[in-house]
């Protein structure tokens, strides 16, 4: 999982954040999508740490846990049992 927005910097690899829920990805659609293919393995998310520079330390647990935390956000929204 990973989140983009379409304006930030014309589609480039910039419009990728950290932000699992800012940006334009429509979650609800991707995980009715993954249901109607009887998709049932694993998501995980992308974290892209160069977007942290020049501060970037590896490995960034809060990132993570703040990711996980809205993963789970991302999936009591759609009403997904995907824990």
């Amino acid at each position: 999982m990973k989140n983009f927005q379409r304006d930030d910097c014309g589609g480039v690899l910039h419009g990728f954040g950290d932000d699992l829920l800012r940006g334009d990805v429509d979650f609800p659609a991707v995980i009715t999508a993954l249901e109607q293919v009887g998709y049932t393995g694993p998501i995980t998310a992308e974290m892209l740490p160069f977007c942290r520079l020049p501060n970037m330390v590896l490995p960034d647990l809060e990132l993570a846990r703040d990711t996980a935390v809205k993963m789970k956000q991302v999936f009591a929204a759609t009403g997904s049992c995907a824990q």
